[in-house]
């Protein structure tokens, strides 16, 4: 995600050094809203109201609606600061995030511990699709590389009662 929020901000320094930018990403690090004069030109900034696809919710009269592919999201603002830091610090403090409910947060699945000495191995993928089931991913072929990740504990379990004979 940091990786993607700063390829964004160099493509940005370089194309548009004077842009302030919203951009919201999904789990997966797709783009699901940038928001910038060019882009948003009826609204580039101001109040947005960030939904999730099932929601029936009314954002305020002033605000755009964002739709979200998930229950999930990472808003990151840029904001340049040029010669005026006073500017942008007082700019930057002006961003603010509530909620209109009291947000339900789903625990995270707990994944087997490993590190660059103990690493992970099928096993990661016994819990795939509980894993996967807390963000759909919207990306082009997701749906069959789906397919593939149920499919490896199988080929692992056939693998394991050859070695036993």
């Amino acid at each position: 995600m940091d990786r993607r929020i700063a390829t964004h901000s160099a493509s940005m320094d370089k194309d548009e050094p004077e842009e302030k930018v919203g951009l919201v990403i999904d789990e997966w690090g797709g783009v699901i809203a940038n928001i910038n004069p060019r882009r948003c030109p009826s609204h580039p900034s101001g109040t947005y109201a960030f939904v999730t696809p099932c929601s029936r919710a009314k954002g305020p009269d002033d605000g755009a609606r964002v739709l979200l592919r998930s229950s999930k999201a990472t808003a990151a603002a840029r904001v340049e600061i040029r010669q005026d830091r006073d500017g942008s610090v007082r700019l930057q403090r002006q961003f603010e995030l509530t909620s209109a409910l009291d947000p339900s947060i789903m625990p995270a699945v707990p994944l087997p511990m490993f590190g660059n000495r103990e690493l992970i191995g099928v096993e990661l993928f016994q819990n795939a699709e509980e894993i996967l089931a807390t963000a759909l991913d919207t990306a082009p072929g997701a749906a069959g590389q789906r397919v593939h990740g149920h499919a490896i504990p199988q080929h692992a379990d056939v693998c394991r009662k050859r070695e036993l004979r």
